[in-house]
C-alpha cells in the first residue's frame, strides 16, 4: 500500500469492542461514508479489512476519554436527595435505593421527568449532574449505563451502537488512503 500507512486488521478493532469483524466493516462503512472518510483498506492478496492503525489509536483514545464521564459511585450516593431538584438544564440522574444505583437517565427537564418516574420505578434518592453540552447528554448517560448496569435500565447502547458513537467523536474528515 502506498504513503506507508501502518494498518490495523478489523478483527482487532472488533476483539476490542467485542464485535465481528462484519459488525466493525459495516458500521466503518455506514459512518465514512456519512463523513465522506475512507476508513478502510481491503488488501486483495490477504482478502482482508484493513483500517489505520492510527484511526484505532484515536479510538481507544476516546473511549478511554469517555471513562472520564463516569461519575464516582460514592459521589453520586453521597449527593443524593430525597427532594426533586429543579434544574431546566441538560441533566444526567441517578436514580438511588437503599444507596444503589437503580437507574440513569438523561433529561432537559428533570423536575418532569423525575416526577414521570415516581409513577413506575421505587428510589429514595435522586442525583443529578448538569451537563454543559447538551449535544453530549446521550454518550455520557450511556457510559455511566454501561460502567455500572443498573437494573432497571432496559436500553443499553449496545457494542455496535458505542463503537458508532466513538468514531462520532472523531474528525474523520483527515483519514484518507
Amino acid at each position: 500500500m502506498e504513503n506507508n500507512v501502518e494498518l490495523t486488521k478489523l478483527s482487532e478493532i472488533g476483539e476490542y469492542f467485542s464485535l465481528t469483524t462484519q459488525e466493525v466493516k459495516r458500521i466503518m462503512l455506514e459512518v465514512g461514508n456519512r463523513e465522506c472518510a475512507k476508513l478502510l483498506y481491503f488488501d486483495y492478496e490477504s482478502s482482508i479489512y484493513y483500517s489505520s492503525s492510527y484511526l484505532f489509536e484515536k479510538i481507544k483514545e476516546v473511549d478511554d476519554n469517555l471513562k472520564n464521564y463516569i461519575f464516582n459511585e460514592e459521589d453520586v450516593i453521597k449527593t443524593g436527595s430525597d427532594c426533586i431538584p429543579f434544574n431546566p438544564c441538560p441533566t444526567v440522574y441517578f436514580l438511588l435505593r437503599d444507596g444503589e444505583i437503580i437507574y440513569i437517565g438523561k433529561t432537559l427537564d428533570l423536575a418532569g421527568r423525575i416526577s414521570s418516574h415516581l409513577k413506575d420505578k421505587y428510589f429514595d434518592k435522586i442525583a443529578s449532574y448538569t451537563v454543559l453540552d447538551k449535544n453530549r447528554l446521550g454518550i455520557i448517560e450511556n457510559v455511566n449505563i454501561r460502567y455500572y448496569n443498573p437494573k432497571l435500565n432496559i436500553s443499553i447502547m449496545n457494542d455496535g451502537e458505542y463503537f458508532r458513537a466513538i468514531l462520532n467523536e472523531i474528525d474523520l474528515t483527515c483519514f484518507e488512503w
